[in-house]
C-alpha cells in the first residue's frame, strides 16, 4: 500500500502536475489523520472497557467486605444485647447465689472487651484506581468518604476507649477494692463469697461502665451498618445486578406478617406522664418511622431477629406479645426500660 502511494506521488511530480499533487498530498494527510483518530478511538474504547472491568472487580470485592462488616456490626449489637441483659440482672439483684456458683465466668466476662474491625482492602484498591474511574461511579465517592473517613475515625476512637477502659479498670481494682481478689482466682466459691461478689458495688460500677462504652461502639457500628447496606445496594444498581430480594443480613425491615403486628399507635405504660408513639413504614420501605408525642420523629431499623435499633442513638427495641395477648413495643435506652402497648389492645 505504501509503495502504491509513493508511485502515485512520483508520477504526479514527474508529469509536473503540482496542483494535483498538492491535492493528493492533502488527501493523504487527511487519511493519515483519520487513521490516527480511529486508532485513538479504538484504543480509548479498549482502555475504557479495561477500566470498567477493573472497577467492577474492585466494587464486587468492596461488596464482599461490606457483607463481612455488616455481620461484624450485627455481632457487636448481639454483644450489647447480652451485656444489657446481664447488667439489668446484676443491678436488680436477679442473679442468685446458685446461678453465680455455677456460672462465675459468665458474670465476670459479660463485660469483657470488644471492638469493631472493618475490612479496607477493596477501599484501598478503589483509591489507587481513582484516576481511571469511569465517570458514572463518581456517585459512590461520598459513601467511601463517609464510611472510611468519618465513621472510621469515630469507630477508632470508641475501639481505643473501650480497650483502655477494659485494661485500666483491671489494675485499678487491686488498689480500690479489697474484694477484687475474688474476681481473679480460679476457685469454687462458697455462699458467702458469692454473695459478696454479687453485692459488690465495684463490680456493678464496672459493668455499668463497660455497658456505657459498649453502647457507644454498638451505636457507631450500627450507623456504619445502615450506610453499608445502602452502599451495597447502590453498587448493585450501578453494576446492573439488582436481585429481586436481598437476604436478611441486608434487610432493614421485617417480613410483612411481622409488620402488621407492629405498625400502629402505642401507649406508654407505668408513667404519670402519658405518651404515645405511632409506628409507620417509611415511604421507600427502608426503615420504620416512630413519631413520639414528646421527642418527635425517629428512624428504627430491623436487626434481623426480634430486635430493632435506632439510627444515631443507643436505644434498642423489641416487639412481642405479653401474657394477655397485647402487642408490646419494649424500648431500652442503655439501662432504662419503657413499655408501650398497642392502643387498640389496652382493654384486652
Amino acid at each position: 500500500m505504501i509503495k502504491y502511494f509513493r508511485k502515485i506521488r512520483q508520477e504526479l511530480l514527474n508529469k509536473g502536475k503540482t496542483t494535483k499533487y498538492l491535492k493528493y498530498a492533502i488527501g493523504e494527510i487527511v487519511l493519515v489523520v483519520i487513521g490516527i483518530l480511529i486508532a485513538l478511538a479504538i484504543n480509548s474504547k479498549y482502555n475504557d472497557a479495561q477500566n470498567e472491568k477493573k472497577t467492577q472487580t474492585i466494587l464486587k470485592q468492596v461488596q464482599k467486605e461490606l457483607l463481612t462488616d455488616i455481620k461484624e456490626a450485627k455481632r457487636i449489637f448481639g454483644k450489647k444485647l447480652q451485656s444489657v441483659s446481664y447488667v439489668q440482672n446484676i443491678l436488680n439483684n436477679k442473679l442468685t447465689v446458685e446461678y453465680f456458683k455455677k456460672n462465675p465466668l459468665t458474670v465476670f466476662f459479660s463485660y469483657r472487651m470488644v471492638s469493631f474491625s472493618n475490612k479496607k482492602t477493596g477501599y484501598e484498591r478503589f483509591k489507587q484506581n481513582l484516576e481511571n474511574l469511569p465517570e458514572k461511579y463518581n456517585i459512590l465517592l461520598p459513601y467511601f468518604n463517609q464510611l472510611f473517613r468519618e465513621y472510621q475515625n469515630e469507630l477508632d476512637d470508641y475501639n481505643e476507649a473501650i480497650k483502655d477502659y477494659a485494661n485500666n479498670e483491671r489494675y485499678d481494682d487491686f488498689e480500690t477494692n479489697p474484694n477484687s481478689y475474688l474476681w481473679y482466682t480460679d476457685r469454687v466459691y462458697d455462699d458467702d463469697e458469692a454473695k459478696t461478689i454479687l453485692n459488690d458495688p465495684y463490680l456493678k460500677n464496672k459493668i455499668i461502665g463497660h455497658a456505657f462504652y459498649l453502647n457507644r461502639i454498638s451505636r457507631s457500628a450500627n450507623d456504619y451498618r445502615i450506610l453499608s447496606i445502602e452502599f451495597y445496594k447502590k453498587i448493585d444498581m450501578l453494576l446492573g445486578t439488582q436481585p429481586t430480594s436481598y437476604p436478611d443480613i441486608l434487610s432493614t425491615i421485617p417480613k410483612e406478617k411481622v409488620l402488621k403486628d407492629i405498625l400502629g399507635k402505642d401507649t406508654k405504660m407505668g408513667s404519670e406522664n402519658p405518651a404515645e408513639i405511632t409506628i409507620t413504614l417509611s415511604d421507600k420501605k427502608e426503615y420504620l418511622e416512630i413519631n413520639h408525642s414528646e421527642f418527635g420523629e425517629m428512624k428504627v431499623f430491623w436487626n434481623g431477629d426480634d430486635y430493632y435499633f435506632m439510627e444515631k442513638y443507643e436505644a434498642t427495641f423489641k416487639p412481642y406479645k405479653n401474657e394477655k395477648g397485647q402487642q408490646v413495643w419494649e424500648a431500652t435506652n442503655e439501662l432504662l426500660k419503657t413499655i408501650y402497648i398497642k392502643t387498640s389492645d389496652l382493654n384486652l
